[in-house]
């Protein structure tokens, strides 16, 4: 049984019949927290009206929808990087 309350973006802990629990972990992120529940990584890209924005990705990013805007936008949840 999964133990929801462990899970992450790239782990999580289920509970064994025995007491004991196992410890699933991935290098790249699986999930991403969307509102209250995990869904899938999806890094297809969809237009919206901020720009070019992939379907479900860890970190908040923006491409432009072309012209003179900014061309990028990655925030991590402490700086800005601009390209």
């Amino acid at each position: 049984m999964e133990i929801l309350s462990e899970r992450t973006e790239n782990s999580q802990v289920f509970a064994n019949a025995d007491g004991t629990r196992t410890l699933e972990q991935s290098v790249e992120p699986q999930r991403v927290r969307q509102g209250g529940s995990w869904v899938p990584v999806d890094t297809t890209l969809k237009r919206t009206a901020a720009g070019v924005v992939p379907k479900a990705a860890v970190l908040p990013m923006t491409f432009s929808n072309g012209g003179d805007d900014l061309v990028g936008r990655l925030v991590d949840g402490r700086n800005v990087s601009r390209d």
